[in-house]
């Protein structure tokens, strides 16, 4: 069952639903089952991260780096972990294999064609002196 790990945690955890450990080998993905069937309020969605530690300490993301899962999605949420590193590292059942929170839809509004010109100049140009 997801839970907030301290009342201060922005995400809740969610854990592996596997009948038994499962080894990652370096350069490979697995794709975990949770056990978690969504059903997210309508004008909310969920945004699913991977676990600092797993990335620091192991070489492990989730598979998709972000996930995001609209309100209308309704079967298991799966998640999907990547091994970046050289060594296999096992998820044992039970472990926390990501984390999530719930965020409120905001709609942009998209036009075509170029609104306003800034002049800036692109990728890191207003850092310049």
């Amino acid at each position: 069952m997801p839970r907030f790990a301290t009342p201060g945690s922005m995400c809740f955890d969610i854990y592996a639903d596997e009948p038994e450990p499962v080894t990652i080998y370096a350069g490979r993905a697995y794709t975990f089952s949770t056990g978690i069937k969504l059903q997210i309020p309508h004008g909310y969605g969920l945004e699913v991260y991977s676990r600092s530690g797993h990335g620091f300490k192991h070489g492990i993301r989730l598979g998709n780096c972000i996930g995001i899962i609209d309100h209308d999605y309704r079967d298991e949420l799966k998640i999907r972990l990547h091994n970046d590193s050289s060594e296999p590292y096992t998820v044992q059942v039970g472990e926390r294999i990501a984390q999530a929170r719930l965020v409120e839809l905001v709609r942009t509004r998209i036009v075509s064609g170029i609104v306003e010109e800034t002049g800036r100049g692109g990728f890191g140009s207003t850092g310049k002196l």
